[in-house]
């Protein structure tokens, strides 16, 4: 994931998969039973690049720069 920032809060989750798009990558993870969706740089993807789905990783979240839906309705909670 991205360098841990000033604000970032360190996470245990498990990989699902990526999407690489070009110059960014989707980095798709569950934490406990919550599923998460990361943009992330794709010079910035570290030790992560050689991960494979199911592997348990560090996430580094900058909560502060996230997006939050309702799963349901879709409505964005913060």
């Amino acid at each position: 994931m991205p360098r841990a920032a000033a604000d970032s809060v360190p996470v245990q989750g498990t990989l699902r998969s990526m999407e690489h798009m070009g110059n960014e990558v989707f980095v798709h993870f569950r934490l406990a039973e919550v599923e998460l969706t990361a943009r992330v740089p794709a010079d910035q993807l570290q030790d992560l690049a050689d991960s494979r789905p199911g592997a348990p990783h560090e996430f580094h979240l900058q909560v502060s720069r996230g997006h939050f839906f309702d799963a349901e309705s879709g409505v964005r909670l913060c």
